[in-house]
């Protein structure tokens, strides 16, 4: 089953840090995917936009550079179109610790 962003609240979200890398996303109007790229978060802001009665007024929006093959550039994202990408840290260390623990054992 595939989640959707809006099976989250808010706080379930990670909120990206500036020099985070991350994945944006633009929509047409009726939510179907325009674009997609990587980018790293430039800044942080709060923002005012329109929301369900129950949700807060402001709103983190977050500066990205985005990389394009056609032009770089900066664009503002809210939360919910990123994506915060967790680089292979965790994947490298445990190689690392099975080549070292190798190297014990022989």
């Amino acid at each position: 089953m595939q989640e959707n962003i809006s099976d989250y609240k808010i706080s379930d979200l990670v909120c990206p840090k500036i020099g985070d890398l991350v994945k944006w996303y633009t929509y047409y109007k009726d939510s179907i995917v325009k674009d997609a790229g990587y980018g790293v978060v430039l800044k942080r802001n709060k923002s005012k936009k329109l929301a369900p009665i129950d949700a807060p007024d402001l709103y983190d929006t977050y500066y990205v550079f985005k990389f394009t093959n056609n032009h770089n550039s900066a664009e503002w994202f809210y939360l919910e179109d990123l994506e915060d990408i967790e680089l292979t840290k965790n994947k490298n260390n445990n190689k690392n610790n099975k080549k070292q623990k190798q190297q014990e054992g022989e």
